[in-house]
């Protein structure tokens, strides 16, 4: 578990036609066992998941939304929804605590309009809201992200693309 994920921990050692990313800087990373209970309050503040924040829908009956604050592998697909905002718009999906908390414990929509802007996918904005899914249960997992059709998708027009001179 990478608590960290940000851009600047985001290697690129080859580009297209075939990838070679790497992350860095597992300075607070933990190695994990099956049953390891997360409660540390560490990573960079804007790419934290709500709930390492304190912040939970007031619908959250989920078992790690208890009096501990544990939290789970969810944390790092949250990050990662904040990694993939960054690099189609230039900016994070949340901006702030105050965005996070009118999504989380008020309802609102995802903010996705940076997003729409940009061009982005209809496929693209679901992997967004699912990866970025306000209770943590219900967040899609690494496994399920490998999956998802924008995913698979972008992974095929990789593979069909040129190679870059």
């Amino acid at each position: 578990m990478d608590i960290d994920q940000v851009w600047q921990n985001v290697l690129v050692f080859q580009i297209s036609p075939k990838w070679w990313v790497k992350l860095s800087d597992f300075g607070i990373s933990k190695r994990l066992h099956e049953h390891t209970a997360f409660r540390t309050t560490v990573g960079t503040l804007a790419y934290m998941a709500p709930e390492i924040r304190g912040i939970y829908a007031l619908s959250d009956n989920d078992p790690e939304n208890d009096e501990e604050h544990t939290y789970t592998f969810a944390v790092d697909m949250w990050s990662l929804g904040q990694l993939t905002s960054q690099m189609i718009t230039g900016r994070l999906l949340f901006q702030d605590a105050r965005q996070i908390n009118s999504y989380v414990v008020r309802g609102k929509p995802c903010p996705l309009n940076d997003l729409e802007c940009h061009d982005a996918s209809e496929l693209c904005c679901d992997f967004l809201e699912k990866v970025m899914c306000r209770l943590p249960s219900r967040r899609m997992t690494a496994e399920q992200a490998l999956k998802h059709s924008w995913i698979l998708a972008k992974g095929n027009q990789l593979a069909n693309q040129d190679p870059v001179r």
